[in-house]
């Protein structure tokens, strides 16, 4: 993720304010001895992140969702899901 940004903001230069900002909040964190992580309290207050998260698998990487956010934002586009597997699976 690291290059792809470094590439955008170096390709696009509208883009360096983003890109910084999304740096700029990168934290590192390790795993405790059960392999869970805790999410730091600023990032938890920016996505309104309750009690429980939702951990999604993006192709190579992972996101971490407001479950009830998830779940708006894809129910919402099952339609274009529809167009998408019809696509991919043509």
């Amino acid at each position: 993720m690291q290059d792809e940004l470094r590439e955008m903001s170096r390709r696009e230069p509208r883009f360096r304010p983003q890109v910084l900002r999304v740096t700029a909040d990168a934290v590192q964190v390790s795993p405790d001895a059960q392999g869970r992580i805790l999410i730091p309290e600023r990032m938890r207050r920016a996505v309104a992140l309750g009690t429980e998260a939702l951990v999604v698998g993006a192709i190579n990487h992972v996101q971490i969702w407001n479950p009830e956010t998830f779940e708006s934002v894809t129910s919402a586009t099952d339609e274009d899901f529809d167009r998408l597997i019809e696509t991919v699976f043509a």
